[in-house]
């Protein structure tokens, strides 16, 4: 059976529970780093994934969650031109990283901890920086630039916080996985 098929009558191997894009999205940054080839995950399973993310992001690109919660679908010209293979492609590359800390705050990705050996990578990967919150930051194209003069902590506050992963400084054979 083609995986289109397979997707259409709802059979997901990976992502369980989700309404909004955010909610794919951090589902995704979980399972990129159990199924990431780069992690010790296998090579079928990682292509599986990026698979049923690509067909589901398609579903689910203008859906979003507001600050109460509240599901709303973007419509007209505030529709995301983001591509799915656009944040595959940051994901794979924010792992290779050493000594950062990857935050999700709602359609936000935040960039602490030791980046300062990674600014032209991040660069490259059109994140940004905000020297008032001391982080690097993804901003999808879609956002309006009002919360330019929000803290970190009320970006958090108003959209949720998730952090992915602490990369450490140096890896060793004894960091979990």
């Amino acid at each position: 059976m083609q995986w289109k098929s397979y997707f259409e009558h709802g059979k997901f191997k990976f992502f369980k529970d989700y309404k909004t894009l955010e909610d794919l999205k951090a589902q995704y940054r979980n399972l990129i780093l159990i199924h990431h080839p780069d992690r010790g995950g296998d090579t079928a399973n990682h292509e599986a994934l990026v698979e049923e993310y690509k067909f589901l992001f398609e579903q689910y690109k203008n859906t979003h969650r507001d600050k109460y919660g509240r599901t709303y679908t973007v419509k007209g010209k505030k529709k995301t031109d983001e591509k799915c293979t656009d944040f595959v492609n940051i994901m794979d590359c924010l792992l290779t990283l050493d000594g950062i800390e990857i935050e999700v705050c709602g359609r936000f990705t935040w960039i602490t901890g030791n980046f300062k050996k990674h600014k032209e990578t991040l660069s490259k990967l059109d994140f940004g920086y905000c020297k008032d919150k001391k982080a690097w930051y993804y901003e999808y194209s879609f956002l309006n630039k009002k919360s330019k003069n929000w803290t970190l902590d009320r970006i958090r506050d108003t959209f949720g916080t998730q952090i992915v992963i602490k990369q450490p400084d140096v890896w060793t054979d004894d960091v979990p996985f």
